[in-house]
């Protein structure tokens, strides 16, 4: 490194030196340079002489002189001053015009003035005696110059630098640093035997550097020492985030929280949060008048500023009250033994005891979650009906009374199911009971009391219409035996029109009656010559719908019936009757259908008058034989199925004929 240092400072020199053969004995040599004791200095220096003939000369001899002529330097030390042997170098080549020269250390008495003198073997031989340097001695050393930025920011990269001017470039100024990082060294060459030497600085700061110097020591060559330093600005996001509160307040009180925070700049706002993560407030001062249980848990606060955020720990904010004995606290009993659970909800913990048969026992088991405290006993029941459940802390107290359970059948019978369900899905019923002792069977009934099923559940795989109607549940323990409310077990399809439908006319009027099963029950519309007609009179008896529908017969020989629900829809084509004698009687019916008693009545009036028409024809054939015979004419009698002149397209209907 030092040889490339030098190699360079001589090429700077060279290049100031006028190479021609004419050139009369010039030197280019500063006539001052500075220079610290104990330190080195280097005089750099050039020269140039005639050579008139242009011949390569060798033979050169340069030394350096003070100003009696007393040799500084030589190549020969022998003839060197005794306080100069050792210490004075020629750096510089002469033969390459470079006289450059080298004082190390250097010593107070070392100030000149000096002079350069060349021997050339075969020319001539010159000292510059109107060019001396002399050297002033530094009493103070060179100020340090130092550059950072005002304010820093945490974590990221920064950077300082410190540079210092100096006389000796082969042992130039060392640098330290008080913090640690990356340091970069730089060196640049001044005027008059000066140079300057630099160190760059990358470092990251930390909060702890704040308010800190940030140092630069300078080392010269023969140990003197310069030191300067800038304190450090760091910006830094809040830390040591802490909540001051009291530890406890009784419910009903205010409770003041306050946050702070260490950050640089300060923190320029606070927000409160539950454990949850849900913002509670904003502002460093969290208070809370009138405080409640509720208000008990874990909360923390979060400081903020231009840098970031910071957060405090978990803060338990604990609401003192007085004990609450829960509703769901029991007794229970098997044979002489009793059993009670007594549930405590307070703040600090409640000491739990009991009383039974006037005597005052603590409970057999504790059991303690956050606020909650669980006490237990098992004891013998003794000759009372109650037990008295006793709770206690530093806030208050509480009692309860807790009755023994008596033995009693199974009450509040109660069946769950869904309200409706499609033909042909499962449907699941299920019973449950209050009782001592528990139910220990369960039994399903229909209406009419015929008994369908063992078992709290009752499931009925692909259900049909014929399922549908009431039922209930009765629960059985050894006390006695309980009913549930009717149920209504509704099971929904499509409809389906009933084959004793019918069309009947009189005159130019007609009138059918078309019946249908479905559930829900179903709207019912016919078409007559072409024309979609409501019921003119409807009829619903439970799942069954009769539409009557009476207009006149227009130009069609027969009716279609129209029937549909939410669960799907049907049709049927109704043929009008012709006048004939009555043929292919009789009666159809579906076991399936409930049919009621009013149904019943309709059916028969039905079934009547089709048997007095009946009757009247056949009286009325006989008597046109009768006269027929008398007049000698064959009698002619015939039936034909009439043919709907139009067809009526109805898309979402798939018609069905069916002659009556």
């Amino acid at each position: 490194m030092d040889s490339l240092k030098w190699t360079l400072f001589l090429v700077y020199l060279n290049i100031h030196v006028i190479q021609t053969d004419s050139s009369p004995w010039t030197i280019k040599v500063p006539s001052s340079v500075k220079g610290l004791p104990g330190s080195c200095v280097v005089i750099p220096c050039s020269f140039n002489f005639p050579n008139p003939s242009g011949k390569t000369l060798t033979g050169f001899t340069g030394m350096w002189t003070d100003a009696t002529n007393q040799i500084f330097y030589h190549p020969d030390k022998s003839k060197v001053m005794k306080q100069y042997q050792n210490r004075a170098e020629l750096i510089g080549d002469v033969g390459q015009k470079n006289c450059s020269l080298k004082i190390d250390p250097l010593q107070q008495s070392d100030t000149g003035p000096f002079h350069f003198r060349i021997e050339i073997q075969n020319l001539d031989k010159y000292s510059y005696r109107e060019n001396t340097v002399s050297i002033t001695m530094m009493s103070e050393l060179n100020p340090i110059h130092f550059s950072v930025k005002e304010e820093v920011v945490e974590g990221q990269t920064e950077f300082a630098s410190c540079s210092v001017s100096h006389s000796c470039p082969s042992s130039p100024p060392v640098f330290t640093w008080n913090h640690s990082g990356e340091a970069l060294f730089q060196e640049q060459q001044l005027e008059n035997g000066q140079w300057k030497a630099k160190s760059n600085l990358t470092f990251h700061p930390t909060r702890a550097d704040h308010n800190k110097p940030l140092q630069c020591t300078v080392r010269y060559k023969g140990g003197q020492e310069h030191e300067t330093s800038k304190v450090l600005k760091v910006k830094y996001a809040p830390v040591n985030v802490r909540v001051e509160h009291e530890s406890a307040v009784k419910e009903g009180e205010t409770v003041q929280l306050t946050c702070s925070s260490d950050a640089h700049p300060p923190a320029s706002s606070y927000e409160w949060y539950n454990e949850t993560g849900a913002q509670l407030h904003q502002g460093n001062v969290f208070r809370l008048p009138n405080v409640s249980r509720h208000h008990s848990g874990t909360l923390y606060c979060t400081a903020i500023n231009e840098v970031g955020r910071g957060n405090s720990s978990l803060v338990q904010l604990n609401v003192l009250y007085a004990p609450e004995i829960k509703a769901i606290s029991f007794c229970s009993s098997e044979g002489d033994m009793v059993k009670c659970v007594c549930i405590v909800e307070s703040r600090p913990p409640s000491m739990v005891h009991f009383v039974l048969s006037d005597r005052v026992l603590p409970s057999t088991k504790v059991e303690k979650h956050d606020s909650v405290t669980i006490g237990t006993l098992q004891a013998e029941l003794g000759s009372s009906a109650f037990v008295l459940c006793l709770a206690n802390n530093t806030q208050g107290n509480a009692n309860v009374t807790l009755f023994l359970p008596v033995n009693n059948a199974p009450v509040n019978v109660r069946v769950e199911h869904e309200s409706a369900v499609k033909e042909g899905e499962t449907v699941q019923l299920t019973c449950s009971s209050d009782a001592h002792p528990p139910a220990s069977s369960y039994e399903w009934y229909n209406e009419t009391g015929a008994r369908l099923h063992q078992g709290n559940v009752f499931r009925l795989p692909n259900v049909s219409r014929h399922h549908s109607g009431t039922l209930y549940c009765t629960a059985i323990n050894e006390v006695g035996r309980g009913n549930s409310s009717l149920v209504q077990l509704n099971v929904l399809y499509a409809p389906e029109i009933k084959a004793i439908s019918f069309c009947s006319s009189e005159g130019d009027m007609v009138k059918c009656v078309c019946i249908v099963e479905s559930r829900p029950p179903s709207m019912v519309h016919f078409v007559l010559s072409d024309r979609v007609l409501p019921s003119t009179k409807v009829e619903k008896h439970d799942s069954v719908t009769i539409g009557t529908l009476q207009a006149e017969l227009g130009s069609s020989a027969f009716v279609l019936c129209l029937a549909n629900n939410t669960q799907g829809n049907a049709n049927v084509t109704l043929f009008l009757p012709v006048n004939n004698a009555p043929v292919n009687v009789r009666v159809e019916h579906e076991s399936a259908l409930p049919v009621n008693s009013r149904m019943q009545s309709l059916y028969i009036i039905i079934a009547i008058g089709a048997g007095a028409i009946l009757v009247i024809l056949l009286t009325a054939v006989g008597v046109v034989k009768k006269c027929r015979g008398r007049s000698g004419e064959e009698p002619t009698s015939h039936m034909k199925t009439m043919q709907a002149e139009k067809d009526v397209e109805l898309s979402q209907y798939a018609a069905t004929k069916r002659e009556l």
